[in-house]
């Protein structure tokens, strides 16, 4: 996950800088804005399998994909792209 959200990637590695090589960080999210549904699907997306975005759940995905910082910058089509190529689809 750490390859598509720069957020996890920033974290695991001050983790890493922090606590020595070839440990593995326990990352604990207690400000994620939505629930554990919507993380699966975030999950799922990272590891390449078919996600399913709806009307009922575009909003908290979109949201998650904004505080997992999962942009373009890192991946092309990456999570905030394709909640916003869907948004539009919609909203047009």
């Amino acid at each position: 996950m750490i390859s598509r959200s720069e957020y996890l990637n920033r974290l695991v590695f001050q983790r890493r800088s922090n606590g020595g090589k070839g440990t593995f960080p326990k990352i604990q999210l207690h400000n994620f804005p939505v629930g554990s549904e919507i993380f699966e699907i975030v999950v799922k997306f990272c590891y390449g399998w078919k996600v399913d975005l709806t009307a009922s759940n575009i909003a908290p995905v979109h949201c998650a994909a904004h505080f997992l910082e999962m942009s373009n910058y890192l991946e092309q089509g990456n999570l905030i792209s394709k909640t916003e190529a869907f948004l539009s689809l919609v909203l047009l």
